[in-house]
């Protein structure tokens, strides 16, 4: 660690002797005290309408979601009618026998 000579020290002690406390504006407490209430108050009304939006598109997205098993529950039953190994395998021509 480097050691700091007097002359170093004396110059940081009269740097620091100078200082000062630092005064506030006037009026500065109720200024603050205001703006906090300020934005209480709007933060109460932006509340009440937020709680209501996310219900809303929580419902709407559940009724997509049940709107699209139903279309996929019905699809799979009409699919599952005509469908079996044999049709695939005569439909992409797996039944013909090929040449050696």
């Amino acid at each position: 660690m480097k050691k700091i000579t007097n002359e170093a020290f004396e110059e940081i002690w009269e740097s620091v002797a100078g200082m000062q406390q630092a005064e506030a504006p006037n009026y500065i407490y109720s200024k603050i005290r205001n703006r906090i209430e300020l934005e209480q108050t709007t933060s109460v009304a932006g509340f009440q309408f937020k709680p209501a939006l996310v219900l809303s598109m929580l419902v709407l997205c559940m009724l997509v979601n049940l709107w699209m098993l139903n279309q996929q529950t019905s699809n799979r039953s009409a699919n599952k009618t005509g469908s079996s190994i044999a049709d695939f395998s005569a439909e992409y021509g797996l039944n013909e026998s090929y040449p050696n």
